[in-house]
């Protein structure tokens, strides 16, 4: 397996610019182990936030959030050189880029289990089975760590309707216009409140995760 030399190892000791990511996903597509882990540990609390916004009641029977968490990293980490061949790309469209397959992968749930009409895809346990045993151990540490505990913790304090817009924009990154129609309220409305939330988050957990939530 492929290490970078020390001297040019991301620095996994402080909280990243948009260029520490670039680093560390160039790194983890290299092989390095060390920022595997360290992009696990950083982006797991959001999608475990989305996974859970996501996931309904008729899905909890089949899956659960840390599980879907677990497959979008097996999904994703073999894919991050389509990553590490860029230069100009930021925590955010890495976050847009993991929650993508977080979504598509709860689409394909809903059509297998609700709707019974799957789509042909790679199935969720080919992926898995390539997840190395050290790579899943970091995502298990990650969902049970106490980044994920803090930023579940500050999500907790909006109100639900701000939480599903923290996903819908700053997760998910829909546009304003579409989520306004998807709401029923002005795109003017859902701007204010995605700002009024995103500070909050930031104000409650400052240097974290929500510094990759993208402004308004």
């Amino acid at each position: 397996m492929l290490s970078a030399p020390m001297s040019d190892r991301p620095d996994t000791r402080r909280d990243p610019s948009p260029c520490d990511t670039i680093a560390h996903v160039q790194a983890a597509a290299a092989g390095t182990d060390p920022s595997v882990a360290w992009l696990v540990e950083r982006f797991t609390p959001l999608l475990l936030a989305q996974a859970r916004t996501r996931i309904g009641v008729e899905l909890r029977r089949v899956v659960d959030s840390e599980d879907l968490v677990q497959e979008v990293w097996a999904i994703a980490l073999p894919k991050l050189r389509l990553f590490a061949d860029r230069g100009d790309f930021g925590p955010g469209a890495l976050l847009a880029f993991l929650a993508r397959i977080l979504l598509y992968r709860c689409n394909d749930l809903v059509r297998k289990h609700i709707v019974g009409k799957p789509r042909r895809a790679e199935a969720s346990g080919d992926a898995l089975s390539r997840l190395s045993a050290q790579h899943s151990g970091a995502v298990t540490r990650a969902v049970r760590g106490e980044a994920q505990s803090a930023v579940r913790t500050a999500l907790a304090s909006l109100d639900v309707d701000d939480r599903q817009l923290v996903v819908l924009r700053g997760i998910e990154q829909h546009g304003v216009t579409e989520i306004a129609g998807l709401l029923g309220v002005s795109p003017n409305l859902v701007s204010v409140r995605y700002r009024r939330a995103l500070a909050q988050l930031r104000g409650a957990l400052p240097d974290s995760v929500f510094e990759a939530l993208p402004p308004e």
